[in-house]
């Protein structure tokens, strides 16, 4: 498993700006891409281009103490 780091400064996203894509790969390649746009994140499995899997800000929030309870 791989451990990542990652902290920027505050970014607003507007809508006629491109979203903000993260590569992520390990020792056996692309494990796929996180993709975040003012409408929420994209999730996209290994090299796929158009199968994802996408949660809304509110959604995200929603299952955030779910997430928090798994890694505690």
């Amino acid at each position: 498993m791989a451990a990542v780091t990652f902290q920027t400064s505050a970014h607003e996203l507007r809508k006629e700006q491109r979203p903000i894509t993260f590569w992520a790969d390990n020792n056996n390649g692309r494990i796929g891409r996180l993709v975040v746009s003012k409408g929420g994140l994209r999730w996209y499995s290994g090299k796929s281009l158009k199968r994802h899997r996408f949660l809304t800000w509110s959604q995200l929030e929603k299952k955030l103490p779910q997430i928090a309870k798994l890694t505690s």
